[in-house]
């Protein structure tokens, strides 16, 4: 028993594989997983790039309070200012490096002082913003210049700004610089950015375990929708559909609702009723015709193409035994062979009714004389498939 049950079961499966219900749970399920991969791809990315844009926003922000500040102190000819006003930024939270540089790309200040004194080329990442061909693909805002720095070992974000000669500097007694000289140098900052990196993975987790709970939850939504809405009323109608064709007219389903389904229901209704009523009136014909046919005081015998009999009558039955199967021929109203201008064979050829008069020695010995009539039985189509 048990391993007819596990036979059972495959076929089990390919019919709810080819059932329409399951089909159309498979389209939903993948177009909510869709809607749900694309809103999560959609928050992520967004969230993703207001953080960024918060951390351009800090930096702009960080990089004009060092300016600032760093003016003042080069106006007071306090260089020992300017190199503890970088070394506090460099001490900011994901801050990774602050640095002043001169026009010949000299560090001149910096947070980490080992690269004090290094000198940079116009190839180095940090000048290629400005000096490189890169650099014309990177938005400005402003005097700055931010961009991505993958060199430092880590994703981070730098700005670039350039600090400009201003009148009230070099009018100043203690300024070296000539007054054509508008920049004096730039300032750089590094900023890591894996708090923003955690921040976005931290949010994914949580888009992940939102959308499978939403995908979830809608999945067993759409599928009590459909076992409620679709999957039974089909059932239904296909269970009394195949009830009907096994004989069991006048089935009637309890419509709900006025979709298609109650529609195509209500119509199934009908016309099982109609089905029903044609069923009653064609037994109620047949069993009048039984009646006739037993009950006529006459031999009457149905005969097919071949002349083999179909059917016989009560009285024939009685008269001479039941020879249903046999041909006319090998019965005792047809011992002698074909009958000359047989009415049956004419019944067959034209589709007409034909008499024919014979005499006929039965197994009692005596001579009968027949009279013969035959007319044809035809299908729908017209053809005829019998004479009586």
């Amino acid at each position: 028993m048990n391993s007819g049950g596990r036979g059972a079961r495959p076929g089990s499966m390919v019919k709810l594989r080819h059932s329409l219900s399951f089909r159309l749970c498979i389209v939903l399920a993948l177009a909510i997983l869709g809607c749900v991969a694309l809103f999560g791809f959609y928050f992520l990315y967004y969230e993703s790039e207001s953080l960024r844009e918060g951390v351009r926003k800090e930096l702009v922000e960080l990089s004009g309070i060092i300016l600032r500040n760093t003016m003042r102190s080069m106006q007071a000819n306090h260089p020992e200012g300017i190199q503890d006003i970088i070394k506090t930024a460099g001490e900011q939270g994901n801050v990774l490096s602050v640095r002043i540089y001169t026009r010949d790309g000299t560090v001149r200040y910096a947070s980490d002082p080992g690269s004090l004194g290094m000198t940079l080329g116009r190839d180095a990442p940090s000048c290629r913003v400005c000096h490189g061909p890169r650099g014309t693909d990177i938005p400005a805002r402003g005097r700055d210049r931010v961009f991505t720095a993958d060199h430092l070992g880590t994703e981070a974000l730098a700005i670039v700004a350039p600090i400009f000669g201003e009148r009230s500097c070099y009018e100043a007694p203690c300024h070296i610089h000539s007054p054509e000289h508008a920049v004096l140098g730039v300032l750089e900052i590094h900023r890591s950015v894996q708090d923003v990196n955690r921040s976005v993975a931290r949010s994914l987790r949580h888009a992940l375990a939102f959308g499978l709970v939403l995908f979830a939850v809608a999945s067993c939504l759409s599928l009590l929708f459909l076992v409620r809405f679709v999957h039974r009323p089909v059932r239904n109608l296909l269970d009394s559909a195949l009830r009907m064709s096994q004989g069991d007219y006048g089935l009637q389903i309890p419509p709900r609702g006025k979709d298609e389904l109650a529609q195509l229901t209500r119509a199934f209704n009908e016309m099982s009723r109609k089905i029903e009523d044609r069923q009653k009136k064609l037994f109620q014909s047949r069993e009048e015709f039984r009646a006739l046919f037993d009950e006529v005081p006459a031999y009457i015998s149905v005969l097919d193409p071949e002349l083999r009999i179909k059917n016989l009558n009560r009285a024939y039955r009685e008269a001479f035994g039941d020879h249903v199967g046999r041909l006319c021929v090998e019965t005792p109203l047809g011992g002698r062979g074909l009958c000359e201008g047989c009415p049956t064979l004419r019944s067959f050829a034209d589709g007409g009714v034909h008499s024919l008069e014979q005499v006929r020695t039965l197994p009692d010995g005596k001579e009968h004389s027949f009279l013969v009539h035959s007319a044809p039985i035809q299908e729908q189509g017209g053809r005829i498939q019998a004479v009586i």
